[in-house]
């Protein structure tokens, strides 16, 4: 089995991102005074890329490099630690900076970090290939990449399928992405995988080659706000408004009883090109009567010239009962540590609010006494440790989990 994830990042100093040559940058014989910040020397003229470990989550950095398969490119192993939960994430936390050969910093004005031969273990119920940017960035499509992207408030994630691929193959578009920065001189970034991992012995090699796959590459086609889901008469109601369409060509709709498992539930044209407000929505009908209290939902965008990404995923859930109380929305999901927890109904019964974390602790409680009728509620757990933890929400001996993820 492969054990390699290559990540690409193209580097421009001026111009258009991909009407001009890219130069390759040259990543070769690090060194450091401290194992904590590496020096590559020289990866253009005169400039001089620093790579710092920040952070890091079940996972270790087990070598900083290895140019024995890739000449100029810097090739880190990372040790996973064992986890058996299905939503854990293990990562290293890394910090790119360019400095000028003086010291300097230097700022580049266009920096594209193409992911390729993203992939999985080959089981759906072990680990997928991470990569997770801060922002300010941009996801472009790549045509054929059939690569998730989720964005929030502080990240653009990138999370691989289920498959794997024997060979790293820069053909292969189906493990690609690309993530373009402008007029930066230093950005943050996780590599690492998602889900559980068997052994405490996994090691993953991970290749940052430098190089342009330009004609590859296509433009997202849409800005999306205010993806939600909301109760009318007991149906889920899916809305989303875009600002801004270039080359659209539809939505399709996938829906998760399980957080895990998605099907298609229904495919809406888009606008094409537009630069106004539109707003779209889908009417869930299908799940009218039916005892369903989680409910996952998430958007396939594509343009005209088969290029696709993914939104971020969004939560419903149902009333208990008739006349219950109701969770309509848990967000932002992930979250930095504050939560708002949005309910659709709220009724006169005695009910609990929880916040449990991963082995079922209560964190925080609060009770209706507390919520006194209001249909908006913030938890701040920002105290708390990043890891996975649950909203609950109990009424009349029944109750309701939802998951989510503090980063």
């Amino acid at each position: 089995m492969k054990h390699t994830i290559k990540i690409i990042i193209i580097f421009l100093i001026s111009g258009n991102l991909f009407s001009q040559s890219i130069p390759t940058l040259k990543f070769r014989k690090p060194t450091t005074t401290d194992n904590i910040t590496w020096k590559f020397a020289s990866v253009a003229t005169g400039v001089d890329a620093f790579i710092t470990v920040i952070g890091s989550k079940n996972a270790t950095l087990d070598a900083i490099d290895d140019s024995t398969s890739y000449a100029y490119a810097w090739q880190p192993f990372i040790k996973i630690t064992r986890r058996t939960t299905a939503t854990d994430s293990s990562y290293v936390h890394f910090k790119i900076e360019f400095k000028k050969s003086n010291g300097s910093i230097q700022s580049m004005s266009k920096v594209a970090m193409t992911v390729v031969d993203l992939d999985g273990s080959g089981s759906s119920s072990s680990y997928r290939e991470m990569v997770s940017s801060s922002l300010p960035v941009t996801p472009k499509g790549v045509l054929g990449s059939l690569i998730s992207t989720f964005t929030n408030s502080t990240n653009v994630t990138l999370i691989s399928g289920t498959t794997t691929y024997s060979t790293t193959d820069t053909n292969n578009a189906a493990g690609m992405a690309q993530l373009n920065y402008s007029n930066i001189s230093s950005y943050t970034f996780k590599v690492g995988v998602v889900g559980a991992v068997s052994s405490n012995s996994t090691v993953r090699q991970f290749s940052f080659y430098y190089k342009a796959f330009s004609t590859m590459v296509s433009v997202l086609p849409v800005k999306m706000i205010d993806f939600k889901a909301v109760s009318n008469n007991e149906v889920p109601v899916v809305s989303w408004t875009t600002t801004m369409e270039e080359n659209s060509k539809s939505f399709d709709l996938y829906r998760s009883l399980d957080g895990i498992n998605y099907t298609l539930v229904s495919t809406l044209a888009a606008k094409g090109n537009s630069q106004s407000i539109n707003n779209y929505s889908f009417a869930d009908i299908n799940l009218y009567g039916q005892v369903t209290p989680n409910v996952f939902y998430k958007l396939k965008v594509s343009d005209l010239n088969g290029a696709f990404t993914w939104s971020s995923i969004i939560h419903y859930a149902q009333a208990i009962e008739s006349n219950a109380t109701t969770i309509a929305s848990v967000y932002p999901n992930p979250s930095k540590g504050i939560i708002n927890v949005n309910f659709s109904s709220v009724s006169e019964n005695d009910f609990s609010l929880q916040l449990l974390d991963m082995y079922g602790n209560i964190q925080q409680s609060l009770s209706n006494y507390d919520i006194n009728g209001q249909y908006s509620v913030s938890i701040d757990f920002s105290h708390l440790a990043n890891g996975v933890y649950f909203v609950k929400l109990i009424e009349n001996g029944q109750s309701i989990t939802t998951r989510i993820i503090k980063n």
